[in-house]
């Protein structure tokens, strides 16, 4: 039966899915400050007509140079700012997520997951990445490292896109590197399938089979040095994942597995399949297995890719499960339905133009928009509206995710302290910031070395210590406290 108009199953979960993320992930993919910078970036860049390669907002690394890293997609969310306002950028990155999620569907269809299988290994996916939802630029990696992921296991001539590939996604996000490594692995993988076939004494032949692939990973080395920076873009995902950074910032910092329980359960349901299914499991998915696991142990937000891309391997290890489960069915009850690949991304997308477009054109839809996507409470508009009007003199130190805040609302905004992109302002700012806001015993002298003259940050600790100390309010809400230095601070 025919009915190629309606979507199978992967793009009807597609369009579902977008659904409801539109309608009850809104705020939550705005929790995280950076999102709003990157914005600003954006219609900066298409105002400027040229990359913002320099710091002109803090007080602390001014006229500092700033590896502009992710600056295809903050032009793409400018962009879109430009016509939907936030509502669009994150309806925009919902439809990603989305198309990434079908994207999971032809993988898992690939290494041979039926219907029903490939439900449960992409809601898995699903589950996994919900702590990672966020309108920011690593999405694209989801999505793109899914592409490259299907034409490794195409094979053949497709190979040679992926180089092509490489070159948009360098300039979208940092996680390029995982593209790098995903031909890495499969080269590494394919070379031990043929040893284990062949036995070792066949190596030569082994790594001379795998000739086509280690060029077209040399040309995707190559096409990632096709950005403003070259080759210095390539050391660029390192150097953002070591030293401090990892320390200090929350999604660096090895995962909470009591906070992340269902990360914690998908590491008890890989112990199992490993236990009872490892046999169909290919050497390379063992590789990639070992390499995502410890990236996600050792950083929360590598959970996320973790989550997506073992996919394959729980299908592999649910293999023998489908094939026993099949052997029951004698006799094929319902007659195959022809339904179209395609109509359910397709679909998709066509709605989220439609709403990014329609935002600014239709007052109910712009009030529903900013009622299921609006900025959470921390970021506090109240306190923007009154430095608008009287911004204090002097130096100011900030929460960090309100300087995300102020250079998107403010323009221009007070000079800061600190804002999300604290790869640019060094280990030494990073570690001092931490230091003041934890109230180490330096925390007095760091400000008084900062000459910090006034503070914007959140109630708390940190506010009533200053405010023992003599600093004087001048405004609060919930949000946030603005402190002023008096002569009364021991300098």
């Amino acid at each position: 039966m025919k009915l190629r108009f309606l979507p199978d199953i992967g793009g009807a979960y597609c369009f579902v899915i977008f659904i409801i993320m539109v309608l009850f992930a809104g705020q939550r993919a705005l929790r995280d400050g950076d999102t709003l910078w990157h914005i600003k970036f954006g219609t900066l860049i298409l105002e400027q007509k040229e990359l913002v390669t320099k710091d002109f907002y803090s007080h602390t690394v001014y006229g500092q140079s700033w590896t502009s890293h992710e600056w295809l997609a903050e032009v793409i969310m400018g962009a879109i700012h430009n016509v939907g306002g936030i509502p669009g950028v994150v309806i925009f990155y919902f439809l990603i997520a989305a198309l990434s999620y079908w994207m999971l569907f032809q993988i898992a269809a690939q290494v041979g997951a039926k219907e029903w299988l490939s439900i449960l290994v992409v809601s898995i996916a699903v589950t996994l990445t919900i702590s990672h939802l966020l309108a920011r630029p690593h999405i694209f990696t989801w999505l793109l490292g899914l592409i490259t992921l299907y034409i490794l296991h195409k094979g053949g001539r497709r190979l040679f896109l992926l180089p092509l590939l490489m070159i948009p996604w360098a300039n979208l996000h940092g996680g390029f590197a995982l593209g790098l490594t995903l031909q890495g692995l499969f080269i590494v993988g394919n070379i031990a399938e043929d040893l284990s076939a062949t036995g070792i004494y066949e190596w030569r032949r082994a790594i001379a089979r795998q000739k086509t692939p280690a060029i077209v990973l040399f040309l995707s080395l190559a096409a990632a040095c096709i950005n403003p920076f070259g080759y210095k873009l390539l050391l660029f995902p390192f150097q953002v994942s070591s030293g401090s950074f990892s320390h200090l910032i929350s999604e660096w910092m090895s995962p909470n597995l009591q906070a992340f329980w269902e990360f914690r359960l998908y590491l008890l349901l890989i112990v199992f399949l490993l236990f009872f299914g490892a046999s169909s499991v290919s050497w390379t998915y063992r590789f990639l297995l070992l390499f995502l696991i410890n990236a996600a142990l050792v950083h929360s937000r590598h959970m996320s890719i973790a989550g997506i891309f073992l996919t394959p391997f729980l299908v592999q290890a649910l293999l023998p499960f489908q094939q026993r489960l099949a052997s029951f069915r004698k006799h094929e009850i319902i007659k195959q339905l022809t339904l179209s690949k395609v109509s359910g991304p397709l679909s998709t997308t066509l709605l989220c133009i439609f709403l990014v477009l329609g935002i600014n054109q239709w007052p109910d839809l712009k009030k529903a928009a900013n009622a299921l996507i609006a900025l959470p409470d921390k970021f506090s508009r109240e306190a923007v509206e009154y430095l608008s009007k009287d911004t204090p003199a002097g130096n100011m130190f900030n929460y960090d995710e309100m300087g995300d805040y102020l250079i998107y609302a403010m323009d221009p905004p007070p000079k800061l302290f600190a804002d999300g992109r604290l790869d640019m302002y060094g280990q030494k700012i990073v570690e001092d910031y931490a230091k003041i806001v934890t109230l180490e015993e330096e925390a007095d002298e760091l400000l008084a070395s900062y000459e910090i003259d006034w503070v914007l940050y959140p109630p708390g600790p940190l506010i009533r210590y200053l405010e023992a100390r003599g600093w004087r309010e001048t405004y609060r809400d919930d949000q946030a406290v603005i402190l002023l230095r008096t002569s009364e601070v021991a300098p």
